[in-house]
């Protein structure tokens, strides 16, 4: 009895499967946004962006409503995110003792202040992207989220100077550049998307497939180095062929 049961449920599986529909489909987005270099000691700005996109992926239709499948896609972005912070008091003592010594940073008699600037920048120079993308079809609707994993190649530069002045003539007592440090970061993220994509019937004398227009948001952010993150969200709007 129970070898007649399991029986049913892989034909039943098996009935499903072959009643599902399989699709693939390519097609490219570009869309604008929002990045943010999150910095510590410094107050984080909201960069207009401008986003590129290429995809590709296969998936089944399920009962004419249910869609799983599984996406790639590259892409890059025009950014340039740059950020600046300001460290003073206590929140700068241990690094301008270490920069000065601690014979410069206190001279009994001569209280002095001392700050360090910092600047941030970070230009990406591409990122690949995996996604399962699960859906529910509504006629020729899709509306589907993908909860997707980024691997992203940054340039990440940072400078600054630091400095110690008299606390009341304000007279700069020490100066030091701080080196240019300059890295490429390669970091894998969590970027979840949602989106609506449209299907249009199209020539036949240009094949069996259909047009494909996709609205799309990406969230994904990334730890860069200690204390910086950068946050991307982005709109994108594309189009594609789907066979």
């Amino acid at each position: 009895m129970k070898f007649l049961k399991t029986t049913a449920l892989i034909l039943a599986g098996a009935s499903s499967l072959s009643a599902a529909s399989l699709s693939g489909y390519v097609g490219g987005s570009v869309g604008s946004g929002f990045s943010k270099l999150d910095v510590a000691h410094a107050k984080s700005k909201n960069k207009a962006n401008l986003f590129i996109n290429a995809y590709t992926g296969l998936g089944f239709l399920f009962q004419d409503s249910y869609y799983l499948g599984f996406e790639i896609g590259g892409n890059t972005d025009t950014s340039n995110r740059t950020q600046t912070s300001l460290k003073v008091g206590s929140d700068a003592e241990s690094e301008l003792t270490n920069l000065f010594g601690l014979g410069a940073y206190s001279t009994p008699g001569a209280p002095t202040k001392g700050a360090i600037s910092m600047s941030y920048q970070l230009k990406k120079a591409y990122g690949f992207s995996g996604a399962p993308r699960i859906g529910y079809n509504f006629g020729t609707l899709l509306a589907y989220v993908k909860p997707g994993v980024e691997y992203s190649s940054y340039t990440y530069k940072s400078y600054g100077e630091a400095n110690i002045a008299h606390t009341v003539t304000g007279v700069v007592v020490s100066h030091k550049d701080i080196e240019v440090v300059e890295k490429k970061k390669n970091k894998v993220a969590f970027v979840p998307s949602v989106g609506l994509e449209q299907t249009f019937d199209i020539d036949q004398t240009l094949g069996k497939g259909k047009a494909v227009l996709r609205g799309e948001y990406t969230f994904a952010r990334s730890n860069i180095a200690q204390g910086i993150k950068n946050t991307d969200h982005r709109l994108l709007v594309g189009a594609g062929y789907q066979f």
